[in-house]
């Protein structure tokens, strides 16, 4: 599952979904490129980044950059889950 978790207060059908590929125990991966931050900090609800085996964070990013920093960390993921 790849999620998207942009803006003030994410989506809450995208959040539910979060939940329940978690307790369905999917592969989840979240990513923010919303450019509001807060104080040099993006804070993101915990519940949301501590169910994704990982959370892709570019504030202000293009799709290209986007789209190479999700395929790395796929690559990256899925080393580490290979036997």
């Amino acid at each position: 599952m790849l999620a998207c978790i942009d803006g003030s207060d994410p989506d809450s059908g995208t959040s539910w979904e979060i939940g329940y590929g978690y307790a369905s125990d999917k592969f989840i991966v979240c990513y923010r490129t919303d450019f509001r931050t807060w104080q040099g900090f993006d804070p993101v609800n915990l519940m949301l980044t501590e169910c994704a085996h990982d959370t892709i964070y570019l504030p202000g990013a293009d799709v290209l950059a986007l789209a190479l920093a999700i395929d790395g960390t796929l690559t990256d993921l899925a080393q580490d889950i290979e036997p």
